[in-house]
């Protein structure tokens, strides 16, 4: 395995490969696997990640985006983003209800200011696709709109390893989530994981999918 794949959250390799059995049969991650792994990673018996890190479920996504507007902001309120520094957010195609998309992706989103102000914190955005640049773009676009109560947020696109069929895209969401959580609780400051955007991008890129289905396996 990879260096980069080495030191994963405390049992993920097993989850993970848990989830590979799913994946035999052709199929996709559903929206209850990829909230298991987050509930891993926020588990006591896992690893106890900051407040300063928050990671959406499938279905606050769903219910952001595709909800009534008036109800998406108040869903975008109660996740304090004053209070966060990095945002995780798997992002699928499906229509109103859970488990209908195809495909994930995921949006990754973290403060740029200096320090924390009474002044609205200015984020970045980037969007990380290992199917196409475009296959979950807009509703990458339409969450960060949302979640962030503007017309037009600017969203990044994001390069990172591509996939070599068409069913494990979920596993390469969460190793690129997982790889830029990890690079963040090596940071010392926020600000160094910010100002060290370029390397955590370029781990993304430099794993393999050979690598990513041998951890899962």
């Amino acid at each position: 395995m990879a260096s980069l794949l080495h030191g994963t959250f405390q049992g993920s390799a097993e989850l993970y490969g848990r989830l590979c059995s799913e994946l035999a049969g052709q199929s996709w991650l559903s929206d209850a696997n990829i909230s298991d792994v987050f509930e891993h990673w926020t588990n006591p018996l896992g690893e106890v990640l900051p407040t300063q890190v928050l990671l959406l479920t499938p279905a606050q996504v769903l219910q952001i985006c595709l909800g009534q507007q008036e109800h998406s902001h108040e869903q975008s309120a109660a996740i304090g983003k004053e209070n966060r520094d990095l945002i995780i957010a798997p992002i699928n195609d499906g229509t109103a209800r859970a488990n209908s998309g195809s495909h994930w992706s995921v949006l990754v989103m973290h403060r740029c200011l200096s320090e924390r102000s009474a002044e609205e914190p200015k984020w970045v955005c980037t969007h990380f696709d290992s199917l196409s640049k475009r296959a979950n773009f807009r509703r990458a676009q339409l969450l960060a709109n949302r979640l962030f109560a503007v017309r037009k947020m600017l969203v990044d696109i994001g390069v990172c390893t591509r996939q070599t069929n068409g069913y494990d895209c979920g596993v390469h969401a969460l190793v690129n989530a997982e790889l830029v959580v990890r690079f963040y609780l090596g940071c010392y400051s926020w600000l160094q994981f910010r100002l060290s955007k370029q390397t955590w991008q370029q781990q993304l890129n430099a794993v393999t999918s050979q690598e990513i289905n041998f951890k899962t396996r």
